[in-house]
């Protein structure tokens, strides 16, 4: 063997290896291989499976592996070489599966029942609405259930063992009241009233108990436990929070977006287990977002853009943004998809749903619906119930 022949097929290797960084590298590796082998095929042939070896054929497009790699005589005469081949198509396979159970799950999901109560809201900032209106995705059809006791404008709203709840907001002046509506009884009913009252601010449950953080010009905390019908204080989240806040869970833990002293959007985390709270990152800017999880990932809904955060990574970064520019609104997660509903494009109500795919990674208009929803509260239901 000539050293001229060594330093090529030292070169090929070499070859193979740099084009990792092409676009379609492992199409690109393998044609280069096989080129080199079928050039001087009786000498070069011994090399084919080491060169095989190089190329991560599972990565192989699946149209270049199912019609030019799987019928090459050369590979499926060679046992090393089929061998590699067979587990690229079983990678191929397990991958085609894998995302038809995927999209499959997302399907199910998508047809399960799911409600989303509006509850209050404010026309004009400072006067807010006892007017409810409840919404059925798969249905796509607005309900009427009954208004609630009290007007609440910037309130929050979040569900519990089946049962709504509406908390605090603002109508002339920040309340600390809170009910709760019942669609079995079709009948709302107060609760404990807070230790503070707020507007603006975000609100969770976990492990059985409502959290409710912060808000406009507070940075206190509290939890019920509505086995007791009672509130508890927490530690305050750090910082002056002059804007709002907002709040959910993922990962048995629960993530604060609220206003920074420094102006800044500041994320926390709160540990129930020492109940304190940890800074986690800043979100350069001002604007207000609505804040909503899915499995592990933390997404920020606003009126001009739109994040997601790993909470594994720790790192915010740009994702679509809505199809109709809106401030006010209130966002959702129903199954696998997160929902927007109302708020106001300029000084007209925003009428259209709009539905974000988690998996797809797009916003779609799913319905029109005629309601005026403005700083109001959201929450969901999933399951069926009588809603006539």
């Amino acid at each position: 063997m000539t050293r001229n022949f060594l330093k090529h097929c030292f070169q090929i290797k070499e070859l193979i290896k740099n084009v990792q960084h092409l676009v379609k590298p492992e199409d690109s590796a393998y044609k280069a291989a096989i080129n080199w082998v079928k050039h001087d095929l009786e000498k070069r042939r011994v090399h084919l499976a080491e060169l095989t070896s190089l190329i991560r054929l599972p990565l192989v497009s699946t149209e270049y592996l199912t019609n030019h790699i799987v019928g090459e005589p050369m590979l499926t005469e060679d046992r090393k070489c089929y061998k590699f081949v067979m587990e690229a198509l079983t990678h191929q396979l397990t991958k085609v599966t894998q995302l038809h159970e995927k999209c499959e799950t997302g399907k199910q999901h998508r047809n399960e029942s799911f409600h989303v109560f509006l509850l209050g809201g404010t026309r004009d900032t400072w006067t807010g609405l006892k007017e409810c209106k409840g919404y059925d995705i798969s249905k796509k059809k607005l309900f009427s259930i009954p208004s609630m006791n009290e007007r609440r404008g910037c309130n929050s709203a979040v569900s519990l063992s089946g049962v709504i709840y509406s908390v605090c907001g603002y109508n002339n002046g920040y309340l600390n009241t809170a009910e709760c509506y019942d669609p079995a009884t079709k009948r709302w009913s107060y609760i404990a009233p807070m230790n503070k009252g707020r507007s603006s601010f975000g609100i969770c449950t976990y492990n059985d108990l409502i959290y409710v953080v912060g808000g406009c010009f507070t940075s206190t905390v509290e939890s019920y436990d509505r086995a007791i019908n009672k509130w508890h204080l927490c530690q305050s989240i750090p910082g002056t929070n002059t804007g709002f806040n907002r709040a959910t869970v993922a990962e048995n833990s629960i993530y604060s977006l609220t206003r920074a002293a420094n102006v800044n959007n500041a994320l926390y985390l709160f540990d129930t287990r020492d109940g304190k709270w940890l800074n986690l990152s800043e979100m350069p800017g001002t604007c207000r977002y609505e804040l909503v999880s899915s499995d592990r990932t933390l997404f920020a809904i606003g009126e001009n853009d739109c994040k997601r955060l790993d909470i594994r990574v720790n790192k915010w970064e740009p994702m679509p943004h809505m199809l109709t520019k809106r401030d006010g609104f209130s966002a959702v997660v129903a199954g696998k998809d997160i929902y927007v509903f109302g708020g106001r494009d300029d000084s007209q109500c925003a009428t259209s749903v709009e539905r974000f795919s988690i998996h797809y990674n797009e916003w779609t208009t799913v319905d029109s619906i005629q309601i005026e929803n403005c700083w109001g509260g959201a929450a969901v239901l999933s399951g069926d119930f009588d809603s006539n």
